[in-house]
Order: structure tokens, then sequence, then C-alpha cells
């Protein structure tokens, strides 16, 4: 049940923070509605991220954060790269792509990208992420009873 409960949470909050990103774009475009969105895609995705702050805090929980930082941003390139390549053999598109402007003008293309699934611009932000993905789930391991 905890597992289940997690899942959930990482899945709503990484949704949540994609939407607040997405919508930065109206902001800067000065559109008062604040139009963010994502996908039903990212919602595994992002629940998915669960396990990887669980294999970390497993194997590399007594490490560096700066070390744990890496593992993360490794684990998740790989995570994004193989979860957007499955979705794409499946129906034929990933739900983002780096190597070209997207049609709801949210995506621009990258430099440095990976067959479109990943880039290397995003390596800093997923350092980020990873840590505080990490300190989400040692607050819930402290705070949530079950």
């Amino acid at each position: 049940m905890k597992i289940i409960v997690y899942f959930l949470l990482f899945a709503f909050a990484g949704v949540a923070l994609e939407v607040t990103r997405n919508s930065s774009t109206s902001f800067r475009d000065r559109n008062p509605r604040l139009i963010g969105h994502s996908t039903l895609w990212m919602f595994p995705i992002y629940g998915s991220i669960l396990f990887i702050v669980m294999l970390v805090q497993y194997f590399y929980a007594d490490y560096s954060w700066w070390f744990r930082g890496f593992m993360y941003t490794g684990l998740i390139l790989i995570w994004e790269y193989s979860s957007g390549r499955f979705i794409k053999k499946l129906v034929g598109i990933a739900p983002w792509n780096y190597a070209q402007e997207t049609a709801d003008g949210i995506g621009s293309p990258k430099r440095f990208h990976l067959h479109g699934l990943v880039c290397a611009e995003y390596i800093p932000l997923w350092f980020i992420g990873g840590l505080v993905a990490e300190a989400l789930y040692l607050f819930l391991e402290a705070h949530i009873v079950f």
C-alpha cells in the first residue's frame, strides 16, 4: 500500500511541476491565463522516479549528496531515453522531442540531444530534480505511517 501511495505522490508531483514549468512560457508571452500542460504518459514516468530514488537510497545512502546527484542524473537520463523510446515504438511518437520545436510551441530544439529523447541541457535539472525527489522520499519515509 505504501509503495502505491508514494508512486501516486511522485506522479502527481512530477506532472504538477511539468505543468508549472510549461506555463512559464505563457508568463513569458504575457498570457495572463498561464496555460500549462502535460501528457498522461508522464504520470507513470514520473511515478517511476520513486524506484530510482529507492535504488540509490538502498545502495548509496551513505555517499555524498553530489555523488547521489550524479547517480540520479545518470539513471534519470537512462529512464527518460528508454521510456521515450518505448512510447515512440508503441504509438509512433514520443511525448517529447528535443530534436525539433514541438507543435504546441513549448519545446524548442536542443543542441545536444540523442535521438530527440534526452538532451545534455537538462543534466543540471535532473541532478537537482533527483535530489529533490530524494528529499521527498525521505520526508515521506520519516512522516508517513502505514
